[in-house]
C-alpha cells in the first residue's frame, strides 16, 4: 500500500566501526594519505556535526535518528481531523447556526478558511462551519492521518459475488450492492480480499475500485431525508449516531467499551426503555417483518446469504449505522451494502 509516506536519514560510509566498543574519534588534519584510520576519523567528526542528523551513544554503540516525512494526502490541501469522542457539529454559521452535518471522531476535513475561533471546512459533500478547538491541524493531523488511512473497494456493478476463494469455481458466500465500499485485506492477482462485517471472502478486481480513504462527514440529509418520523424514532437514531467510531467487541454489552452487532440494536433500544431481544436471530423473529419499501427510520435490517449474520438499525434514506467488525467498529453503511434476509419494525407507531 503506497501512503506516500517517505523516511530520510543522513548516511555513514563507514557505518561499520560504530559497532566498536568505547569507539573515540581521531582528530586528524585531513583525509589523504596511508592514514585511513585518521581519515575516517575526519568525516566521521564531520558527520557528527552534521545538522541533517542527530547521534547519541548507548553503551559504546552510536546510532542515527531517523526522521519520517509525511507527505500531503490527495484531496486534502490543508488537512484537519476531527478531535472529539463522538460527533463534531457542522454548521452553516459559526456559533448558534442550523447544523448541515457531523464530523465522526478522526474523520477528516479540508480547512477552507478559519476566524475567530472557528473553521470553514469541506468534507465530502458537505461544507460548513466547525468550532477550530476540536480540530487537529498540521503535522500531528497528517501523521495521525497514515495510521487512519483505509484501503477501500468500492463496488462498481450492480450485484457484486463474494466468493469464498479467488476463483469463480468455489461458492458464493453473499451478494453485495453497487457502490458499497468494503474494507480491503489483500490485493492479489486480479482479486482483492476483503471483510464484510466479520465475513471475509474474495471479489473480482475487475468489478471493484481500490482506493486510499479516510472517514468525512456525513450529511443530515444522508441519514434522514425527507422523512416523517416521529420524535421517539429521531431520537433512536440520533442516540445511536453517537457511538460512531466506539469499538466492536464479539458479546460485549457496552456502546462506549465495545458490543456486537444485536448487542448494539439491542443496547439503542434500551436506553428508551424498550426491551428486544439479544441475539440478531431472535430479534428477527420477535419484531413485525416489513419490506425495504416500508422502512422507517429505527426499524431493522437483518443481513446474511444462507442464515442470519448480521442486524442493522436503519436511519432513513438508505443508510444504517451497524457494530461492524473489530477493525471498524461501528460505523455507517449504505443498506444494500450485503445481501439483506428481511426487516422489522420494533416502533408501531
Amino acid at each position: 500500500m503506497n501512503r506516500n509516506m517517505k523516511k530520510t536519514a543522513a548516511i555513514c560510509a563507514m557505518g561499520a566501526l560504530l559497532v566498536l566498543s568505547n569507539f573515540e574519534y581521531v582528530v586528524a588534519d585531513n583525509t589523504s594519505g596511508t592514514d585511513g584510520v585518521a581519515g575516517i576519523a575526519v568525516l566521521m567528526e564531520q558527520y557528527q556535526n552534521s545538522e541533517k542528523a542527530s547521534k547519541v551513544k548507548t553503551e559504546g554503540v552510536a546510532t542515527t535518528s531517523i526522521e519520517e516525512v509525511y507527505e500531503p494526502i490527495d484531496g486534502y490541501d490543508n488537512l484537519a481531523l476531527a478531535n472529539v469522542s463522538d460527533v463534531l457539529n457542522i454548521r452553516e454559521v459559526p456559533i448558534d447556526g442550523t447544523i448541515v452535518g457531523r464530523l465522526p471522531a478522526n474523520a477528516a476535513c479540508d480547512i477552507i478558511s478559519e476566524e475567530d475561533g472557528w473553521c470553514y471546512i469541506k468534507s465530502g459533500d458537505i461544507e460548513g462551519y466547525v468550532s477550530s478547538e476540536f480540530l487537529l491541524t498540521g503535522e500531528e493531523a497528517l501523521k495521525k492521518a497514515y495510521d487512519l488511512v483505509e484501503l477501500v473497494a468500492t463496488v462498481n456493478a450492480d450485484s457484486l459475488n463474494l466468493r469464498e476463494e479467488p476463483n469463480t469455481d468455489c461458492g458464493i458466500v453473499e451478494i453485495l450492492g453497487n457502490s458499497q465500499k468494503l474494507e480491503v485485506l489483500e490485493v492479489l492477482d486480479g482479486w482483492v480480499k476483503v471483510v464484510v462485517d466479520s465475513t471475509e471472502g474474495y471479489v473480482s478486481e475487475e468489478y471493484v475500485t481500490v482506493s486510499e480513504e479516510l472517514q468525512t462527514a456525513r450529511t443530515l440529509a444522508q441519514l434522514m431525508y425527507g422523512m416523517e418520523v416521529s420524535d421517539l424514532r429521531v431520537e433512536i437514531c440520533e442516540f445511536a449516531q453517537q457511538f460512531v467510531g466506539n469499538p466492536y467487541v464479539y458479546g460485549g454489552n457496552s456502546l462506549t467499551h465495545g458490543t456486537d452487532c444485536s448487542g448494539f440494536t439491542n443496547l439503542i433500544y434500551a436506553n428508551f426503555g424498550i426491551s428486544i431481544p439479544r441475539t440478531a436471530t431472535t430479534q428477527y423473529n420477535y419484531g413485525t417483518k416489513i419490506s425495504t419499501s416500508e422502512l422507517r427510520p429505527g426499524d431493522l435490517i437483518i443481513y446474511g446469504e444462507y442464515q442470519i449474520e448480521h442486524v442493522a438499525l436503519y436511519l432513513g434514506n438508505g443508510q444504517i449505522v451497524h457494530a461492524s467488525n473489530e477493525r471498524t467498529g461501528i460505523r455507517y453503511s449504505n443498506m444494500y451494502y450485503r445481501n439483506i434476509i428481511g426487516c422489522v419494525r420494533i416502533l408501531n407507531d
